[in-house]
């Protein structure tokens, strides 16, 4: 859990995310759902959805997948 966390925390120095951003990748990481993120965050989807794609670009992700591919 330590090392999970110190690595998502390197991801999201390296690749220099937003507040916003941090908090979207967590909910990613934990396999939340756009339209989830959207309601947890009482944001629209299209503005998850923006975020989403503004993280996976920043880190260099293809998809979410790639994203959990990131953390090993």
């Amino acid at each position: 859990s330590a090392l999970v966390a110190a690595r998502v925390s390197g991801i999201c120095a390296s690749a220099k995310l937003s507040d916003r951003e941090v908090e979207i990748l967590g909910l990613l990481l934990l396999g939340r759902s756009v339209g989830d993120i959207a309601k947890e965050l009482h944001i629209v989807v299209r503005t998850a959805k923006y975020h989403q794609r503004s993280v996976l670009s920043k880190v260099g992700a293809e998809s979410r997948f790639d994203l959990c591919r990131l953390l090993l």
